[in-house]
């Protein structure tokens, strides 16, 4: 699988950045060569993948959504069970 640029906004934008700037110069539609054109970019990928950070992040991150999605579905079960009265609860009927 192709490196597909690196996760931190930051990173992403520059990467972005200077790979635009290397198709520019070397694409074959505007007079450049191919075979120079897929070495820079290959150079800026590795570049920016050994300057990106480490993949447990992302896995931190994945865990902290799903956690937040199951206390999203829990907060809807109770607020459906708590008086009309109180602030916070839900009450929805068919008409």
């Amino acid at each position: 699988m192709s490196y597909r640029g690196p996760q931190d906004p930051r990173l992403r934008r520059a990467w972005q950045h200077e790979r635009r700037a290397e198709i520019r110069q070397h694409h074959p539609d505007r007079g450049g060569d191919p075979t120079i054109l897929s070495a820079q970019l290959a150079a800026l990928d590795r570049t920016y993948s050994a300057t990106e950070r480490l993949p447990d992040s992302n896995g931190r991150a994945r865990v902290v959504r799903r956690a937040a999605l199951g206390v999203r579905r829990g907060l809807r079960g109770v607020r459906s069970r708590i008086p009309r009265s109180w602030p916070g609860s839900r009450r929805y009927f068919d008409v």
